[in-house]
């Protein structure tokens, strides 16, 4: 029987309808941006003027690899020394739940969709013995984390605070038949179940976001589907800790309604990077880049139109029409007859306004500011003249792309902090693992059982890697490496030598070679000892002998030299585009930095 009333279900949904409500402004502001992100050769929805310079792709391209670009790890620690192994266990088995989910893909999803209004995941368990609800990805008996779109999730919106909200939901479609086989809704609620049919608009008659893929004629038809499709709410009610699913076409009996089983704070969460005060809602970084957006390419497309327009021609008086004609069939070096040499000019008609470039320009350069330094953080171009005030900006961009990350990775650590949970607490959950044994180059598989789980779950503490997100080229990967051989390694050598540790030279100029694309390394160095096993180390420790002399002179030579930055030269050009005289009335110095 279900313990939430029809009449609460009613005023449920009453209160639902009015949230929703108030949410429109939102999901069309995401709307619009997405159309923006995609441009005009996307789809039939997508945006409807050209985009010459999409700057809210670039820039969101540029903070999407800063954020989310690889996949999490669950870095897992207890205080309590016998429940080490334990801890390594679920860490082992967190990961492989993470590469079974895909749930870096989830996450780089849900920043995508924060840096344009609000990142949202439901995590879950898939409590279905049959069916795979929600996908391929969602196994039976498996926890899920999903992304949720704003057209699709509703909150309690006379709430000011996320932990005051009375409940939150999202709205999804299941195959009617995968309703029936799952189980676990109420077989009476299911008997008279129809199939709905998928709508192209909201509630309030506005499209929704996914007509921006699909284009044209987004309204789907019964043809349009393979299966019959249902449309679902699932929410979750907080202070009843109920979790409930109720069709999307009025019906007021539950065809779900249990007790909320898993982490505390329930199946939803949001990712922020700015938040408002007295508002659920935060501020996207998208919304300061909109407008900005907009002039940049409502002037580059005038722009355009004025240059399209240019065109050279050439005038000839009366009379000398077999002058111009010859003029204009010569080719370059002829030498032609004119009977009227003066009596024929060229014309330049049109073109575009240099004063309207130098805007762009100007604006263009204010969008990188406020973008946070895009062209340093994106690595596009240098934006100071001087190195040293190259490593000012770069490091005052660092710090506004470290808050986001911070943001992403606490977000992270709630989501692998629940996912962890269900991993401890559900008793049918056995995943294969891979150990590796340290000191012998094999894997050996194992198997997390229930038998594993030792100690209780708030024994254990929870961290992500710092930035283990964040992406890493092959030359940061080099730099890391020779600066630990420099700064770390080499120092100790001796040392590590009477522990009987030594470095594998070998293995350093192979990684090296392959990161840094320059296979004629290994071609270079000739190694006699190779192949040498573990047991049997490369013996390196002449190496470690100093073949400096201890007395060194160095001449240091100050050279104060201007750099040739993009903002350098897009101050040049545009002082060269208001100038009245051009090129002449630019200093010989500036005009130098454009060439």
């Amino acid at each position: 029987m279900s313990e939430i009333s029809e009449k609460k279900v009613k005023k449920l949904r009453i209160a639902m309808g009015h949230s929703l409500k108030k949410l429109e402004p939102f999901r069309k502001n995401f709307f619009e941006v997405v159309k923006q992100y995609v441009g005009n050769h996307y789809s039939t929805e997508g945006a409807e003027d050209r985009v010459p310079m999409n700057m809210i792709e670039l820039a969101a391209s540029i903070y999407l690899r800063q954020l989310a670009a690889r996949q999490p790890r669950a870095f897992i620690t207890t205080k309590y020394e016998e429940l080490k192994p334990k801890a390594l266990d679920l860490a082992l088995a967190c990961d492989h739940l993470f590469d079974e989910i895909r749930l870096g893909e989830t996450l780089r999803r849900i920043a995508l969709n924060a840096l344009f209004s609000v990142g949202i995941v439901k995590k879950g368990l898939n409590h279905s013995g049959t069916v795979e609800i929600g996908g391929f990805r969602h196994d039976v008996g498996q926890p899920f984390a999903d992304s949720v779109d704003l057209d699709n999730f509703v909150y309690d919106t006379t709430a000011q605070k996320w932990e005051d909200s009375a409940y939150f939901g999202d709205r999804y479609r299941l195959p009617l038949q995968s309703i029936k086989d799952a189980g676990i809704f109420d077989k009476e609620a299911i008997k008279n179940l129809k199939a709905t049919q998928k709508s192209a608009y909201d509630q309030d008659g506005n499209k929704k976001l996914s007509t921006i893929s699909v284009g044209e004629g987004g309204e789907a038809t019964d043809e349009d589907e393979l299966e019959e499709m249902v449309e679902l709410w699932d929410i979750y009610l907080t202070r009843e800790n109920r979790f409930i699913t109720i069709t999307a076409d009025g019906a007021d009996t539950p065809l779900r309604d249990v007790e909320w089983d898993g982490p505390e704070g329930g199946p939803y969460d949001i990712l922020s990077f700015a938040d408002v005060p007295g508002s659920i809602m935060p501020l996207a970084p998208a919304a300061g880049w909109r407008d900005m957006h907009d002039i940049i390419n409502s002037v580059m497309r005038k722009i355009s139109r004025q240059a399209e327009r240019q065109k050279t021609i050439l005038g000839v008086e009366g009379g000398a029409e077999a002058d111009g004609q010859r003029i204009v069939s010569a080719n370059d070096g002829d030498a032609i007859r004119l009977d009227k040499p003066d009596a024929a000019k060229e014309f330049r008609l049109g073109g575009f306004d240099p004063q309207t470039l130098g805007f762009a320009t100007h604006m263009r350069d204010v969008f990188n500011q406020m973008g946070g330094n895009l062209d340093s953080l994106g690595g596009l171009s240098s934006s100071a003249d001087t190195a040293k005030q190259e490593s000012l900006i770069s490091e005052s961009s660092s710090k506004r792309i470290a808050e986001m990350q911070d943001a992403i990775e606490r977000f992270t650590s709630r989501v692998v902090r629940d996912m962890a949970w269900y991993l401890h607490h559900d008793p049918l959950i056995e995943l294969p693992l891979v150990k590796r044994v340290s000191g012998i180059d094999m894997d050996i598989p194992v198997a997390y059982t229930p038998e594993d789980r030792e100690g209780d779950y708030l024994d254990y503490n929870f961290s992500i890697e710092p930035y283990s997100m964040a992406h890493d080229t092959p030359g940061q990967k080099i730099q890391t490496i020779t600066s630990t051989m420099a700064q770390v390694f080499m120092p100790l050598a001796q040392q590590m030598e009477q522990q009987g540790v030594s470095i594998n030279f070998e293995k350093l100029a192979k990684t090296i070679a392959q990161y840094t694309n320059t296979p004629e390394i290994e071609d270079i160095l000739i190694f006699s000892n190779s192949g040498s096993s573990p047991e049997s180390p490369v013996d390196t420790s002449s190496a470690y002998q100093s073949t400096k002399s201890p007395i060194s002179h160095r001449t240091y030579e100050r050279v104060n030299r201007q750099g040739n930055s993009r903002h350098g030269s897009d101050v040049a050009l545009t002082q060269m585009m208001f100038s009245k005289d051009g090129a002449d009335g630019v200093q010989p110095d500036t005009l130098a930095r454009m060439t």
